[in-house]
């Protein structure tokens, strides 16, 4: 979709932080802003059971990046 997009080839419904630096510069630009809205991401875990080490890092890292980086957040 990406590929595509900067190609020329058409328009694409995708998380901003998709085209972060190509909206930034003007290379790309956002259709109908009236329209957007927000979507969540969950992460689900087995109930009373801990989370695998590993899985609480894949948690923690998408979290961190949300968190320190404002452009992702759209």
């Amino acid at each position: 979709m990406r590929v595509a997009v900067l190609n020329h080839l058409g328009i694409a419904n995708g998380p901003a932080s998709l085209f972060a630096k190509e909206i930034a510069s003007g290379a790309v630009r956002r259709l109908l802003p009236e329209y957007e809205r927000r979507k969540s991401i969950f992460a689900l875990g087995a109930g009373g059971r801990r989370l695998a080490a590993k899985t609480s890092v894949f948690i923690d890292f998408p979290v961190e990046i949300f968190a320190t980086n404002p452009q992702f957040v759209s």
